[in-house]
């Protein structure tokens, strides 16, 4: 009998190597089920937190912040423009104010934007700074800055005269007496206008609390009779600022039968 056992044995050697390896695998595999279960209770037991994802909001500050306050001039309306932003606070706003050398310009607190007038508020050229005040009712106060320059020339107007063959163009135009500025010169823009002569006439100074107004004429003689109507335009240059402002003078006097063709004669 056991004869018959080893040689069964002997004969099956190879059935009995893959079981032994099949049984030793699945023992591993369930041992190993086991300890992974007993990781995760371990590290539930701790109190791992869950990964959160990350807000970008930000914070509500208790203050309200002003973000991008800034001005801007445009001589040709003779205006200044300011633009903000208000990020609002937990606390309560009482009022919005924009000044100007410690003296308040008008109230705000209904807009983001706003315009004031140059003149009407006597600003003067160069550099100027302006605050924007946000006064909070708990009576804490926030303020932003921003510096405007306006031109060292400003209310720029021309006045063109017509006197036979002759042309006489005037610039009036003002500024401050602490940043003075040389009278301009005329400069035709167009190659092709023929005329006997241009020359300077002079200028006019008249001076008002520090504000200075000026009168420059030039005087053009066309070589011509009678003059054709035509369109020209002139530039007034402040050489020493490095500033310039582009006009249209008329040549000549526009009569019942004339039309804006003549311009391109």
């Amino acid at each position: 009998m056991k004869e018959k056992k080893q040689g069964f044995v002997h004969r099956n050697k190879m059935f009995v190597v893959i079981m032994s390896i099949l049984i030793i695998c699945i023992i591993s595999l369930v041992v190993y089920i086991m300890i992974g279960k007993v990781k995760d209770n371990q590290l539930n037991s701790v109190g791992i937190p869950e990964q959160e994802e990350p807000s970008y909001n930000e914070p509500v500050s208790s203050d309200t912040r002003i973000q991008d306050f800034s001005g801007s001039y445009n001589r040709n309306t003779d205006q200044i423009e300011f633009n903000w932003k208000l990020n609002i606070g937990e606390k309560d706003i009482d009022k919005v104010e924009l000044k100007y050398n410690g003296n308040r310009l008008m109230d705000v607190s209904s807009y983001r934007q706003c315009y004031i007038s140059r003149e009407g508020y006597n600003i003067p050229t160069g550099d100027n700074e302006f605050i924007l005040v946000v006064q909070q009712k708990d009576g804490k106060v926030i303020e932003g800055k921003t510096k405007v320059f306006i031109k060292y020339v400003v209310s720029l107007n021309q006045v063109v005269k017509q006197d036979g063959q002759k042309t006489k163009v005037t610039l009036e135009y003002q500024y401050n007496k602490k940043h003075p500025v040389k009278p301009p010169r005329l400069i035709v823009l167009d190659d092709t206008i023929q005329y006997e002569s241009m020359k300077y006439i002079g200028t006019d100074y008249k001076e008002v609390n520090d504000v200075v107004n000026e009168k420059t004429e030039y005087e053009f003689v066309w070589g011509e009779q009678p003059v054709k109507y035509k369109q020209i335009y002139v530039r007034w240059s402040f050489d020493e600022i490095n500033d310039s402002v582009d006009f249209i003078m008329d040549k000549g006097s526009l009569k019942e039968n004339d039309t804006i063709k003549k311009e391109d004669e």
